[in-house]
């Protein structure tokens, strides 16, 4: 049935009524790089519990001024917002470009106490000199949203040791709440590269090629969160709203990870972002960050089990990349393609689009 008032209109496409979860309290798209978000089902017990998690690792109270510089409906956004709310912290609320002079008049202004971004973010920060600046009352910078390139956690890492402040990675995902480990800011030289450990509350595991699950020694495979935080399942129609926890706190992750024999984790890709190339497999993840380490500039790797094609931003460099490939793999020459690409889509957060690059 469709009710026609002027210029609008109201299409009444469903007569079912939906009784919605008890304790959903939110829904969070994921901040994939696919460029088709799923989103996730939060109850009031995931948002109030990764509030108090995180509000504790970091020390948080009613003297902190953070810049809230990521958007809300982003999980890592929220959950700044969320553990500084907790801790009756004041919020320095920012909606605009880096490149603003109003950014910049506040943080001197406005007496920050913290900054947290994505890799893109102090990407961004760089370029714009932020690394060469002081400011008296910031206390702490924090990472999130995936792996920094070796040179830009090193700039990150002797700011905060030349200006006396807490430098703390972290790691997590929207299907965990947001932070589900973290890096000490005393441990960030000698485990470089680390997520550190699991969040109070909060345990890791590791599930290798055979099935085999660990809680401690040297271990590589698949990681597993487990805690409070882990939110309920998807919601992929209007029907899912109604159902109850499918997780039960347990979360496969997706992420395949190295811990060392001190119980540190160190990403090493994606469970899908492998190609198996003339029986070679290859690291989609691993590979991108070799070339950004060696050659200082963007890259993104993709293909099938046939060919891998590897984008860049700087044309001049396409034939001693891809020699540069060959050396470190071992491959073919022929099942692998390297191609110029003005710029990458991203999305609000600065997260490549991979979908949106046509092979």
């Amino acid at each position: 049935m469709v009710y026609e008032y002027k210029n609008y209109r109201i299409i009444e496409y469903s007569q079912t009524k939906i009784t919605l979860f008890e304790d959903l309290a939110l829904l969070l798209p994921t901040s994939g790089s696919t460029g088709s978000p799923k989103m996730v089902r939060h109850s009031y017990q995931n948002i109030s519990t990764s509030a108090s998690n995180v509000a504790s690792f970091f020390q948080l109270n009613q003297n902190d001024r953070p810049v809230v510089l990521l958007p809300m409906y982003y999980t890592m956004g929220l959950s700044v917002i969320n553990s500084h709310l907790e801790a009756g912290a004041t919020l320095l609320l920012f909606n605009g470009s880096l490149t603003d002079i109003s950014f910049w008049n506040m943080l001197k202004s406005e007496s920050p106490t913290s900054i947290t971004g994505v890799p893109y973010t102090f990407e961004i920060l760089k370029k714009l000199r932020f690394f060469k600046m002081n400011f008296p009352t910031l206390k702490l910078i924090t990472q999130g949203g995936g792996k920094m390139s070796e040179d830009l956690l090193q700039d990150c890492i002797q700011y905060a040791k030349d200006n006396n402040l807490k430098f703390i990675p972290t790691y997590g995902q929207t299907e965990g709440t947001a932070r589900m480990a973290f890096l000490n800011s005393g441990e960030v030289e000698r485990k470089k590269g680390s997520i550190g450990k699991a969040i109070p509350n909060g345990k890791l595991t590791v599930i290798d090629d055979q099935g085999i699950i660990t809680n401690d020694g040297e271990a590589t495979g698949e990681m597993v969160f487990q805690g409070p935080n882990v939110t309920l399942g998807y919601a992929e129609n209007i029907l899912d709203l109604n159902k109850g926890d499918e997780r039960k706190g347990y979360l496969q992750t997706g992420d395949i990870v190295r811990r060392d024999n001190e119980g540190f984790y160190f990403i090493i890709g994606r469970k899908s972002r492998f190609l198996k190339l003339f029986g070679l497999r290859v690291s989609l993840d691993e590979l991108e960050l070799l070339i950004k380490d060696n050659f200082h500039i963007e890259c993104v790797c993709k293909g099938n089990d046939s060919i891998m094609n590897v984008y860049l931003t700087n044309d001049s460099l396409l034939s001693e990349v891809k020699e540069f490939i060959i050396q470190k793999t071992g491959l073919y020459h022929k099942c692998i393609t390297v191609k110029y690409i003005v710029e990458f889509p991203r999305n609000e957060t600065g997260k490549i689009l991979l979908n949106a690059i046509e092979d």
